[in-house]
């Protein structure tokens, strides 16, 4: 695939990529649309959306718009435009740890107290995890029967946003992966794209 930046006159803007299948290209939103470092108001959502259809339309960049991550929550939908309602959980980072740890179930801050006092555990990023990462996340959406994106587009996708954009992280327990995540990040926020947890993990309760 290849990536690019849209950019209208008033110099709002959104990230896409293209994916070429067979004879067709699809064009996917990375990011609701930014002005100035901020999302967006939704009539200026409304507008710049239309706009950028019709633009695709009429230069004829792609066939089809495919459905954008699922953390982009959008306020607004296409004219004529399948759609369903979503929602994204938002974490305030700004705030302590300790803080945004109360407000998880108690399950799981007992399931997490637990794991971190267990022996063998430990956790690992960068690249040098990315095969155990894939294998986790690979494994995780088998199991529930949705389609995975290929080893070799999350890998690319790591490459493009480097290391000071991109957090790959893997759980393991005596050196056996349990769970992955992969995160992009920037100033504004962080989200977590793609993640799976082992079906043979001795900790179920934190799934």
């Amino acid at each position: 695939f290849d990536t690019a930046i849209i950019v209208s006159n008033d110099n709002t803007y959104i990230p896409v990529r293209f994916y070429t299948r067979r004879f067709f290209i699809f064009i996917q939103i990375l990011f609701p649309p930014i002005k100035n470092g901020t999302r967006v108001s939704e009539i200026e959502e409304q507008k710049f959306i239309e706009e950028f259809i019709l633009f695709l339309k009429k230069e004829k960049l792609a066939q089809r718009i495919m459905n954008p991550f699922i953390n982009d929550v959008y306020k607004v939908k296409p004219n004529a435009s399948i759609s369903c309602e979503i929602g994204s959980y938002f974490v305030d980072l700004t705030i302590p740890e300790e803080d945004i740890f109360k407000k998880f179930q108690k399950r799981y801050q007992r399931a997490i107290r637990a794991i971190e006092a267990s022996p063998g555990i430990s956790i690992k990023e960068g690249a040098d995890c990315f095969t155990d990462f894939y294998s986790i996340y690979n494994e995780t959406m088998q199991s529930e029967g949705k389609i995975a994106e290929s080893f070799d587009t999350l890998q690319k996708l790591c490459k493009l946003l480097s290391d000071s954009n991109s957090l790959c992280v893997v759980a393991y327990e005596n050196n056996i992966p349990q769970a992955s995540l992969l995160v992009a990040y920037s100033r504004y926020g962080a989200y977590l794209l793609y993640g799976g947890t082992s079906k043979n993990t001795s900790s179920r309760d934190i799934k």
